[in-house]
């Protein structure tokens, strides 16, 4: 620290009592700011240009013939335009091609057990949907799913492409199948 700088706010306060003169001209540019800002503040009301225009004369009023004209549907325009038709901003050629049909569906298949022939062949009870499959191995259920091996807790299924799906017992399960 230099000497003869003040060190703290209160030495720079110190040397403004000292130099009043400095203090006078701070007080009076404060008061000459304080009086500036008080005439700009803008008390009274602008002067508005007088006005030249003469008022219209009153418009006549309808003839009575004309009263049933102006409530008529004709005179109404159409909200919506004609769709389709040939203007230069409706085409056909930017159209989307119509969609595919889908090729697979989901199926919901539930396992619920099985019982075995005097024969001793097994046959598995499916509810797929809302009816039920009664069937031995290899068969059937829903589109290309067959019945592979049929366990006490689970059924296994399988497709053409020798996909396996295993189904719990009691519980839903859905699957995809391809459409027939």
């Amino acid at each position: 620290m230099r000497t003869g700088e003040p060190s703290t706010f209160r030495e720079m306060l110190r040397s403004v009592e000292r130099d009043r003169w400095i203090a006078l001209l701070l007080l009076i540019g404060l008061v000459a700011l304080l009086v500036s800002a008080i005439r700009q503040l803008g008390v009274g009301i602008p002067e508005f240009p007088a006005s030249s225009a003469h008022p219209a004369a009153a418009e006549p009023p309808l003839p009575v013939g004309q009263v049933k004209d102006l409530f008529s549907v004709a005179r109404v325009p159409r909200i919506g335009a004609e769709t389709n038709l040939a203007s230069p901003f409706y085409t056909l050629h930017f159209q989307p091609p119509p969609p595919k049909p889908p090729t697979t569906r989901k199926v919901e298949l539930t396992y619920l057990g099985h019982i075995k022939t005097a024969a001793g062949e097994k046959r598995a009870y499916v509810l797929v949907g809302e009816t039920l499959f009664i069937g031995p191995v290899t068969s059937n259920v829903v589109a290309d799913l067959a019945v592979a091996e049929i366990g006490l807790r689970t059924l296994v299924l399988t497709n053409r492409a020798a996909q396996t799906n295993v189904l719990e017992f009691d519980t839903l399960k859905r699957v995809e199948v391809p459409v027939p």
